[in-house]
């Protein structure tokens, strides 16, 4: 799934969340990347 900005969910999610906590390695919610894929299509 992309957003209209053109980039992934995960990567909008890092920039909003991660980036600005200043939080290294992978974003984890609780669901695996390729869950995330399957629930929205």
């Amino acid at each position: 799934m992309l957003h209209a900005s053109g980039k992934k969910l995960q990567e909008i999610l890092e920039e909003a969340f991660i980036r600005p906590l200043n939080i290294d390695g992978e974003l984890y919610i609780g669901i695996p990347p390729g869950m995330i894929c399957s629930l929205l299509h």
